[in-house]
């Protein structure tokens, strides 16, 4: 005689979340990978457009082919060779040469990383009003209380596995 039911194992495992159609467990990690993946994208996205130049230039300014210009644009210790026989045909031209950085993210890159980032405390069930940001000025009992309830009911599932968990847990031993 075994104390150990025949459809068990000798383990009783904690699943944060069961999928309902398979019965696959998942944790909430399963919500915050791609909003994860999301803030990463656009964190390299803006670091990658604020390292980069605009040149404009006339053609057949620089000796070389244009390839190896662009490569020398983007060091740090770039050697450029103007073409001095050029510049001495076209003054005026010349002056049209520049170098911009380019400085600003767009807008909606912003904002995607900004909603991404919120995106993940809502997932959590973290509220500005959790993390001592409150957004409103109301400070009264029942504000308070719903927030509770609110973040009561994100976990609740978790809750309840983990309830389920140590019960069979019991059972085992």
């Amino acid at each position: 005689f075994s104390p150990v039911f025949r459809d068990d194992f000798h383990y009783a495992p904690f699943f944060g979340y069961i999928e309902e159609l398979t019965g696959t467990p998942y944790g909430m990690m399963k919500s915050m990978v791609p909003l994860q993946d999301e803030i990463n994208l656009r964190a390299t996205l803006q670091k990658h457009t604020m390292g980069m130049f605009r040149v404009i230039r006339p053609d057949g300014m620089f000796v070389g082919e244009d390839d190896e210009l662009r490569q020398q644009f983007g060091r740090g210790d770039a050697d450029i060779i103007i073409n001095p026989g050029w510049v001495k045909e076209n003054p005026e031209a010349a002056s049209l040469f520049r170098i911009e950085r380019i400085t600003d993210v767009p807008q909606e890159q912003y904002q995607r990383l900004a909603d991404a980032r919120n995106a993940i405390f809502a997932v959590a069930g973290v509220t500005q009003e959790w993390l001592g940001k409150s957004e409103s000025k109301q400070d009264s009992g029942v504000k308070y209380n719903q927030m509770v309830e609110q973040a009561s009911s994100v976990s609740a599932g978790l809750i309840e596995h983990f309830n389920f968990s140590r019960r069979n847990l019991g059972r085992l031993l």
